[in-house]
Protein backbone atom coordinates (compact mmCIF):
# COMPACT_ATOMS: atom_id res chain seq x y z
CA UNK A 1 0.00 0.00 0.00
CA UNK A 2 1.47 3.38 -0.96
CA UNK A 3 2.19 5.90 1.74
CA UNK A 4 2.88 9.59 1.73
CA UNK A 5 5.60 9.30 4.40
CA UNK A 6 9.09 10.20 3.34
CA UNK A 7 11.91 7.96 4.49
CA UNK A 8 14.19 9.44 7.12
CA UNK A 9 17.70 9.82 5.78
CA UNK A 10 20.53 10.56 8.14
CA UNK A 11 22.85 11.42 5.30
CA UNK A 12 22.68 14.16 2.73
CA UNK A 13 21.54 13.43 -0.77
CA UNK A 14 24.09 11.82 -3.00
CA UNK A 15 25.17 9.00 -0.68
CA UNK A 16 23.70 5.70 -1.82
CA UNK A 17 23.00 2.77 0.46
CA UNK A 18 25.90 0.84 -1.11
CA UNK A 19 28.25 3.78 -0.52
CA UNK A 20 27.15 4.01 3.13
CA UNK A 21 27.82 0.31 3.60
CA UNK A 22 31.22 0.51 1.95
CA UNK A 23 32.30 3.45 4.12
CA UNK A 24 31.02 1.60 7.20
CA UNK A 25 32.09 -2.00 6.55
CA UNK A 26 34.71 -1.57 3.84
CA UNK A 27 34.81 -2.87 0.29
CA UNK A 28 33.00 -6.14 -0.20
CA UNK A 29 33.18 -8.85 -2.79
CA UNK A 30 31.11 -6.81 -5.24
CA UNK A 31 32.54 -3.96 -7.30
CA UNK A 32 33.08 -0.73 -5.38
CA UNK A 33 30.21 1.73 -5.03
CA UNK A 34 32.67 4.51 -5.91
CA UNK A 35 34.25 5.43 -9.25
CA UNK A 36 37.75 5.39 -7.74
CA UNK A 37 39.64 6.04 -4.52
CA UNK A 38 39.50 9.82 -4.95
CA UNK A 39 35.72 9.70 -5.36
CA UNK A 40 35.47 7.60 -2.17
CA UNK A 41 37.74 10.05 -0.33
CA UNK A 42 35.61 13.03 -1.45
CA UNK A 43 32.38 11.31 -0.38
CA UNK A 44 33.97 10.39 2.97
CA UNK A 45 35.00 14.03 3.53
CA UNK A 46 31.51 15.25 2.69
CA UNK A 47 29.65 12.73 4.89
CA UNK A 48 32.26 12.04 7.57
CA UNK A 49 30.42 13.63 10.50
CA UNK A 50 27.17 11.78 9.83
CA UNK A 51 28.96 8.46 9.30
CA UNK A 52 31.09 8.87 12.43
CA UNK A 53 28.09 9.83 14.58
CA UNK A 54 26.29 6.72 13.37
CA UNK A 55 29.02 4.08 13.49
CA UNK A 56 31.90 5.34 15.64
CA UNK A 57 30.90 4.00 19.05
CA UNK A 58 31.71 1.30 21.59
CA UNK A 59 35.36 1.46 20.66
CA UNK A 60 34.75 0.77 16.97
CA UNK A 61 35.39 2.89 13.89
CA UNK A 62 33.92 2.65 10.38
CA UNK A 63 36.22 1.43 7.63
CA UNK A 64 36.17 4.87 5.99
CA UNK A 65 37.94 6.21 9.07
CA UNK A 66 40.55 3.44 8.95
CA UNK A 67 41.15 3.96 5.23
CA UNK A 68 41.12 7.76 5.00
CA UNK A 69 42.07 9.06 8.47
CA UNK A 70 43.89 6.58 10.68
CA UNK A 71 47.07 6.34 8.65
CA UNK A 72 47.51 2.71 9.74
CA UNK A 73 46.21 -0.62 8.60
CA UNK A 74 43.02 -1.90 10.27
CA UNK A 75 44.15 -4.19 13.13
CA UNK A 76 41.09 -6.44 12.83
CA UNK A 77 37.73 -6.65 14.54
CA UNK A 78 38.96 -8.83 17.41
CA UNK A 79 41.49 -6.25 18.67
CA UNK A 80 40.12 -2.98 17.31
CA UNK A 81 38.81 -1.66 20.64
CA UNK A 82 41.97 -2.33 22.67
CA UNK A 83 44.12 -0.96 19.83
CA UNK A 84 42.19 2.34 19.74
CA UNK A 85 42.02 2.53 23.55
CA UNK A 86 45.74 1.98 24.11
CA UNK A 87 46.63 4.66 21.57
CA UNK A 88 44.20 7.23 22.99
CA UNK A 89 42.14 7.40 19.80
CA UNK A 90 38.76 7.12 21.51
CA UNK A 91 36.82 10.08 22.81
CA UNK A 92 37.05 10.67 26.56
CA UNK A 93 33.48 9.56 27.29
CA UNK A 94 33.69 6.60 24.92
CA UNK A 95 36.95 5.43 26.53
CA UNK A 96 35.47 5.83 30.02
CA UNK A 97 32.34 3.82 29.13
CA UNK A 98 34.37 1.08 27.47
CA UNK A 99 36.79 0.84 30.41
CA UNK A 100 33.84 0.67 32.83
CA UNK A 101 32.31 -2.22 30.86
CA UNK A 102 35.66 -4.02 30.70
CA UNK A 103 36.11 -3.51 34.46
CA UNK A 104 32.64 -4.91 35.17
CA UNK A 105 33.38 -8.02 33.10
CA UNK A 106 36.83 -8.38 34.71
CA UNK A 107 35.25 -8.21 38.18
CA UNK A 108 32.66 -10.86 37.30
CA UNK A 109 35.46 -13.15 36.15
CA UNK A 110 37.15 -12.91 39.55
CA UNK A 111 34.24 -14.65 41.25
CA UNK A 112 34.68 -18.12 42.71
CA UNK A 113 34.01 -20.91 40.24
CA UNK A 114 34.08 -18.62 37.19
CA UNK A 115 33.17 -20.67 34.12
CA UNK A 116 33.03 -19.71 30.45
CA UNK A 117 30.90 -21.67 27.97
CA UNK A 118 32.55 -22.05 24.57
CA UNK A 119 29.72 -24.01 23.02
CA UNK A 120 27.74 -27.18 23.58
CA UNK A 121 29.48 -29.28 26.25
CA UNK A 122 32.61 -27.11 26.04
CA UNK A 123 33.58 -25.15 29.13
CA UNK A 124 36.63 -23.42 30.56
CA UNK A 125 37.15 -22.93 34.28
CA UNK A 126 39.19 -20.62 36.49
CA UNK A 127 42.27 -18.89 35.09
CA UNK A 128 41.82 -20.38 31.60
CA UNK A 129 38.24 -19.09 31.48
CA UNK A 130 39.36 -15.64 32.61
CA UNK A 131 42.10 -15.45 29.97
CA UNK A 132 39.66 -16.47 27.24
CA UNK A 133 37.10 -13.90 28.40
CA UNK A 134 39.71 -11.14 28.37
CA UNK A 135 40.67 -12.16 24.83
CA UNK A 136 37.05 -12.41 23.63
CA UNK A 137 36.03 -8.99 24.89
CA UNK A 138 39.40 -7.46 23.94
CA UNK A 139 40.46 -6.03 27.30
CA UNK A 140 43.84 -4.31 26.82
CA UNK A 141 46.66 -6.26 28.49
CA UNK A 142 47.72 -3.12 30.38
CA UNK A 143 44.31 -2.93 32.09
CA UNK A 144 44.32 -6.66 32.90
CA UNK A 145 47.74 -6.30 34.55
CA UNK A 146 46.68 -3.22 36.51
CA UNK A 147 43.38 -4.68 37.69
CA UNK A 148 44.97 -8.05 38.53
CA UNK A 149 47.52 -6.32 40.78
CA UNK A 150 44.73 -4.35 42.47
CA UNK A 151 42.67 -7.52 42.92
CA UNK A 152 45.59 -9.46 44.45
CA UNK A 153 46.41 -6.54 46.75
CA UNK A 154 42.76 -6.29 47.83
CA UNK A 155 42.61 -10.06 48.42
CA UNK A 156 45.73 -9.94 50.60
CA UNK A 157 44.30 -7.06 52.60
CA UNK A 158 41.05 -8.93 53.15
CA UNK A 159 42.87 -12.10 54.27
CA UNK A 160 45.04 -9.98 56.61
CA UNK A 161 41.91 -8.44 58.13
CA UNK A 162 40.32 -11.86 58.57
CA UNK A 163 43.45 -13.13 60.30
CA UNK A 164 43.42 -10.15 62.67
CA UNK A 165 39.75 -10.60 63.55
CA UNK A 166 40.29 -14.31 64.29
CA UNK A 167 43.58 -13.62 66.11
CA UNK A 168 45.54 -15.85 63.72
CA UNK A 169 48.95 -14.96 62.35
CA UNK A 170 48.84 -14.63 58.57
CA UNK A 171 49.34 -17.95 56.82
CA UNK A 172 48.74 -20.10 59.90
CA UNK A 173 45.58 -21.99 60.67
CA UNK A 174 44.18 -22.46 64.13
CA UNK A 175 43.85 -25.91 65.60
CA UNK A 176 40.08 -25.65 65.25
CA UNK A 177 40.42 -24.86 61.53
CA UNK A 178 42.48 -27.99 60.74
Amino acid sequence: MPTNRRPLHRFRRGLSHDQQLELWLGPGHRPSAFRDTEHARAVWAMHRDAIMSTWARNGRRPQGWWIFESGVRYPGYAVERSWLFERGLLGEEEARELAAWWREEFTKAQGPGFTLCLGPASFLYGAAARRELYREIDIPASLVRQWSKEYRRRSRTISDLQAVTTNEPRGEKSAAGL
